[in-house]
């Protein structure tokens, strides 16, 4: 499942409209109370006991044994592919600004990841397409408040969902979850990035793509499913992922 592991990027559709971006990823401050907020409230919504969140700052330098790890095994290459290709369609937008200029500090700069974790929560619970279930509310789905647990429940317009995309420097978010009830199943594995409508060549043909992808396993249909990993699976250590206990 890990060497399956690819970034999948959604076609555009057919009457030829361009979305340079998602409106959603703007609606909430890029701020740190802003995650710690939004993200405290996300988990809240799913929690099943006692409920602890840890924030960790990773910084990895450029080059690096540790920083090339982690660009492998996040498929960096098939992301910049087609940053590269918003970049050379000249189209102006705030958000294939912001990839370009990511692409580009990436190179040269520290890498600084946010790893949020939460500890006493159900996980991301659902089927890979069912909108009433946490795991498309929170991984495909824009604007779903889709709520487990209502007795808990705060958000009500799903903005809160987006705060992570909306903060990181390549709107990049991946998600590993330990699911309740099917804990038997290892790591649950998925992860989305926010891009701009854009045009790669593929062979002879020109391939138009809506803006956003997802990270998992191409299922063949156009999307990108999750993966479930062993604990000890390799790919999660290099992504910094395993799922630690709690503090």
């Amino acid at each position: 499942a890990a060497r399956a592991l690819s970034w999948v990027f959604r076609e555009a559709p057919a009457d030829g409209g361009k979305d340079f971006g998602n409106a959603a990823v703007y609606a909430t401050p890029q701020a740190i109370k802003t995650i710690v907020r939004e993200d405290g409230q996300n988990s809240l919504d799913a929690a099943r006991s006692h409920l602890t969140l840890r924030f960790r700052l990773i910084e990895l330098s450029p080059r690096t044994e540790r920083h090339e790890r982690f660009l492998e095994a996040i498929r960096f290459d098939s992301l910049t592919m087609h940053i590269d290709a918003i970049e050379e369609a000249g189209y102006e937008s705030k958000l294939g600004t912001k990839l370009v200029a990511a692409r580009d500090h990436l190179e040269e700069e520290s890498l600084v990841l946010l790893v949020v974790e939460d500890f006493g929560a159900q996980g991301l619970i659902g089927d890979e397409f069912d909108s009433t279930k946490s795991f498309c509310a929170l991984v495909r789905d824009n604007l779903n408040s889709q709520k487990e647990l209502a007795q808990t429940a705060g958000g009500v317009f799903g903005l809160g969902a987006k705060v992570n995309i909306a903060c990181s420097r390549l709107s990049t978010v991946l998600f590993a979850s330990r699911v309740a009830g099917s804990q038997k199943k290892g790591i649950r594995l998925v992860g989305r990035a926010e891009t701009t409508y854009h045009e790669r060549r593929e062979g002879r043909a020109t391939k138009r793509f809506a803006g956003p992808a997802w990270f998992g396993k191409d299922n063949g249909a156009g999307a990108a499913e999750s993966v479930w990993l062993p604990d000890d699976e390799p790919v999660l250590k290099d992504l910094f992922l395993q799922r630690a206990d709690p503090p």
